[in-house]
Formats: C-alpha cells, structure tokens, sequence
C-alpha cells in the first residue's frame, strides 16, 4: 500500500522534553468518528465559533483544523481538534489516515500529547454498520489501550429524538454492552451530547485531561514505524483488501447473471423464431 507516508523523523522538530511541553502546550482534546456524527457541530457549540458543520453523511472537514478557546468557567486555554469523518469502505479515505496519523506523529515529536479524545457516534442510526465497526476498530488501534481512560464516547443526535426515547436508549445499552465494551472495561466513559454549550462542557470537564501517549504515536515514532506497518495502518489494509476482494466477487456474480439473461432472451427468441 504505497499510497502511506512515509514518515521521515528528520523532517520533524525535536523532540521536546515532557518538563518543557508541560510549560508551553494548551490542553489538547481531538473529536473523532465516522462522517455525520457531529464532530464539527460539538466544537463549534463548545467554542461558539462560527466554523461550517456538514448536515449531511459527506464530511464538511477536509483536512485536521485546530480551535482554540478559554476554558469559560476556569483561566486556561483548550484546543480542540476536528478531524475529517472517516468511512474506511472509500479509497480517499486512506488520505484521511494518513493525516491523522502524520498529525499526530508530528505533535509526539513536538512534546505534545492528547488529554482527551472524544468519539461521536448518531443515536439515530437504526443499526452499527459494517463501516461503523471498522471506523470504531481502527479509532481503537490509533489510540491503544493506554489511552482509553482518556475517551469519551459520545452518543449525538438526541435532540432529534421525538416522541418514545425507549428505542434509542435500547440502542444506547447495545453500544455500551457490545460494541464499546472493550473500551469501556479499560477506562473509557459513554455520555450523551444534548446539542448545547453546557452539555458540550460537561462532556469536556467530565475528561481526566493527563496527557497521555496514543498507540500510533509510539509506533511511527519511538519505534520509527512507517504507517503501514503500525496496527491501525495493517488493520485499514486488511480491511481494504477484504473490500476489494468482495467487490471482484460481485462483478463476477453480476457478469455471470447478466450473461444468464442473455442466454435465456436468445433461446426465447430461437423458440419464437423455429415456431
């Protein structure tokens, strides 16, 4: 897969010590997750700027941006980071790992950690797809296990909840029960997103905020792996080759009925023709 970076650590700043970063660097949390899960509307409530939020499952954010604001009940600086959503069935999604992962590399080897990771997910969606699974599968192996009690799984979308909640909150108990499970054994805290500042910063101050190391960072940095060979990087090639895979077998099924049709017009046509 040689569309990955390869990440060279000479073009990268030196590495500051964990004494000098802790004098200079904001509070840093990065909103994560699959398109359409409001990432971009959470920051823009958190912060009260006026950044553009998609309304549709074709992500707004093209590229990693950084906003900053003042905490509004405590004296320090928060930035927040905003990700491109991310749908692992898309080729340009490789584009998008790449980024994160180059991002994120380059601030490890600034001195900067992460002090908290928020991941959205829509309770409106009727079911976790395929895609979603993968989505959640390599946001797992990006952060590693070490950086689970710094997560937060975050459930969007409630204010669009009309009439009977007991359908979602049966959604709500499946996700934390089944598929955020392993995450949650390890630290990782579930909380509803209400589409307000206040429940934006209840969310924000319910974090830890220790800075801590994620997996990929210590992959393509302290061991000098390239993209590829990290686990998110194999996890995303696994998948796409399964995808690829899957894509032949259809075109080949597809090929096959189509020529069964045709077969079948022509000996309807010859009957018709000899009769």
């Amino acid at each position: 897969m040689d569309v990955f970076y390869q990440l060279n650590p000479q073009t990268l700043p030196q590495r500051k010590s964990t004494k000098e970063a802790a004098h200079d660097i904001p509070i840093l949390i990065a909103i994560m997750g699959p398109t359409g899960g409001g990432k971009s509307n959470f920051i823009k409530l958190a912060t009260g700027s006026d950044i553009e939020v998609g309304h549709s499952l074709h992500s707004c954010t093209m590229s990693i941006r950084e906003v900053a604001c003042l905490h509004p009940h405590k004296n320090y600086e928060i930035r927040f980071v905003d990700t491109p959503g991310f749908d692992p069935t898309s080729h340009e999604n490789l584009e998008v790992l790449n980024d994160i992962a180059r991002w994120l590399a380059q601030k490890y080897q600034g001195g900067v950690k992460l002090s908290g990771v928020i991941y959205t997910h829509r309770i409106t969606d009727n079911r976790v797809s395929n895609s979603a699974l993968t989505t959640l599968d390599l946001f797992q192996k990006i952060c590693g296990a070490n950086a689970f009690p710094n997560i937060r799984l975050v459930t969007t979308h409630w204010d669009d909840v009309r009439g009977d909640t007991h359908e979602y909150e049966k959604r709500e108990t499946e996700l934390c029960n089944v598929f955020w499970s392993a995450l949650m054994e390890r630290g990782s805290k579930t909380l509803r997103f209400h589409n307000s500042m206040t429940s934006a910063w209840d969310i924000i101050d319910s974090l830890p905020l220790d800075r801590r190391t994620l997996q990929i960072q210590q992959e393509m940095v302290d061991q000098n792996l390239s993209l590829e060979e990290t686990t998110a990087g194999r996890t995303f090639a696994w998948f796409w080759d399964v995808v690829n895979s899957l894509r032949s077998i259809m075109e080949r099924i597809g090929l096959a009925l189509r020529g069964t049709r045709m077969s079948e017009d022509g000996s309807a046509s010859l009957r018709r023709f000899e009769s």
